[in-house]
């Protein structure tokens, strides 16, 4: 797992190792929950290590200055959650392109909403004889003496 601003790391890019032999013993791509606990100890180690070096360069809370050391661990804590968030986000981006190509790489082409609807057509078209076949339902609705405000439609 990678450290450095906000991931676990202190700050100054230093990555949080992770063992060999926990690495090779990983049969799958879903982590362990010892494993998944240990980073998220390390990442509480680390932030806290954090917490502890800037109060001490921080002055006193009873000096009446504006920056004590409880706004600097919430504003260092904002920060950390700020760039969870975003390697959250980041890691989405990255499945769905992922998912994205190879769906591309197995279709040959992006696939529309028209696309799907003949899809959904030529197959519902094989389900029904053609006597029993649903059929489209589309009315407007409207009231006496006025123009059509709307339609409903069932399909």
């Amino acid at each position: 797992a990678a450290g450095g601003d906000g991931d676990g790391g202190d700050g100054d890019g230093t990555l949080v190792s992770v063992t060999a032999a926990a690495a090779e013993a990983a049969s799958t791509p879903v982590l362990r929950i010892g494993d998944i606990n240990a980073m998220l100890a390390e990442q509480r180690r680390a932030l806290e290590a954090k917490w502890a070096t800037l109060a001490d360069a921080c002055p006193p809370a009873d000096d009446g200055s504006l920056l004590s050391p409880v706004e600097l661990k919430l504003s260092i804590a904002v920060k950390h959650l700020d760039d969870c968030c975003s390697q959250l986000s980041q890691g989405v981006d990255y499945i769905e392109a992922m998912l994205k190509k190879q769906l591309l790489d197995a279709v040959g082409r992006l696939v529309t909403p028209a696309d799907f609807q003949r899809y959904m057509d030529f197959h519902g078209q094989r389900l029904f004889k053609p006597e029993y076949a649903p059929k489209p339902f589309c009315f407007a609705v409207r009231r006496p003496d006025h123009y059509p405000e709307g339609t409903l439609t069932i399909e």
